[in-house]
């Protein structure tokens, strides 16, 4: 599920495409945001979309019920999206125990096998990296990882996770969306429209496939027309991020 921050990523960047000068106000959910435009005030509800959906939440698995990960976004389900967050959740914690272990600043990126039975051997190799700043990127291999090294100031601005990523969840072929995946998570949504409702006469729903990660790499034609059923949402758009939107219903 995406956070406030993406989500008003999301709708400033539909606004732009669109054109429209959306007026973005956060309110108590649902819906996501109050929009106001061109004189008229509604409500915009906003759902990520990934490819491979299909109901894995329903399956018996260990890790699923220990990271607690099969919300209302992700319980549709993405295998592709359930293992990237997975894997974003081992590399915050592995950065978060590496900067309470007064790691210095680094930018980390990872590429190959991340496991959770390695991951004390991993912290415990980049604490013992002599990452000093400046010093040039370097390559680094452990625990069947592939690490790239980029030293940071220290200047109290750059520890963190938001320099850490997993690269294996971001290289990938887009392709195009199916009006099955379309559909289900318009179904989803449709669930809440009378909740929706109840706040705001208008509900624009706004489908994100969001391009930076491997379970968001979805497209649609600009010629391409699905035969959607619309339950009540004045408009539907989706919003192949950062690139184009596309109203389907």
């Amino acid at each position: 599920m995406a956070n406030k921050d993406q989500e008003r990523a999301y709708a400033q960047k539909a606004a732009e495409l669109l054109p429209q000068n959306w007026e973005i106000i956060d309110i108590p959910e649902p819906p996501d945001f109050e929009i106001k435009y061109n004189g008229n005030t509604f409500g915009l509800e906003i759902r990520q979309v990934f490819n491979r959906e299909n109901n894995i939440c329903d399956e018996p698995d260990e890790d699923k019920q220990k990271t607690n990960i099969c919300d209302d976004e992700i319980g549709t389900g993405s295998p592709t999206k359930y293992r990237e967050v997975l894997n974003s959740r081992k590399i915050n914690r592995l950065a978060k125990l590496y900067y309470q272990s007064n790691g210095k600043p680094i930018r980390a990126v990872f590429h190959g096998n991340l496991l959770e039975a390695n991951m004390r051997e991993v912290l415990d190799y980049l604490l013992k990296l002599p990452s000093t700043y400046p010093t040039p990127p370097e390559f680094h291999t452990v625990s069947n990882l592939t690490v790239h090294i980029i030293p940071l100031p220290n200047d109290g601005k750059s520890s963190g996770y938001p320099h850490w990523q997993y690269v294996d969840d971001r290289v990938g072929w887009v392709g195009q969306v199916s009006p099955e995946i379309l559909q289900n998570a318009i179904d989803r949504k449709a669930q809440k429209l009378d909740s929706y409702k109840k706040k705001y006469n208008i509900i624009d729903l706004l489908l994100v496939a969001d391009h930076r990660f491997n379970s968001g790499k979805l497209d649609i034609n600009e010629s391409t027309d699905f035969e959607l059923n619309n339950p009540g949402f004045r408009n539907i758009y989706f919003l192949s991020f950062p690139d184009s939107i596309k109203q389907i219903a």
